[in-house]
């Protein structure tokens, strides 16, 4: 019988993933964005919703987890825009209401 220690050390190694966390969202975070202009205020009329991609979301600047849901847009330059699920939902809310 082989020691338990031992069989351990055989056992093949996964890399480490990222997993989803929850995602608070900090409205006054993307207001300072638009205002500031990091983020913009139009997008294309066609929007992607999927498993996250590991990439940063860009409202809250955390990686998009691939258990978490990521929402990808086009701004109106065609340029990609990646969120997290809640942070889409603010940024839109933002966005209509002229934040």
């Amino acid at each position: 019988m082989i020691p338990r220690e031992l069989y351990e050390l055989t056992l093949p190694r996964t890399p480490p993933r990222v997993r989803a966390c929850e995602v608070s969202v900090d409205i006054e975070r993307i207001r300072q964005k638009l205002r500031a202009g990091a983020l913009p205020r139009g997008r294309q009329p066609k929007t992607w919703r999927g498993t996250g991609s590991a990439r940063v979301c860009m409202a809250c600047d955390r990686i998009i987890a691939r258990d978490d849901t990521e929402i990808e847009c086009d701004d109106l330059e065609g340029r990609p825009l990646r969120f997290h699920k809640e942070c889409f939902d603010v940024w839109e809310t933002e966005c209509e209401a002229g934040a």
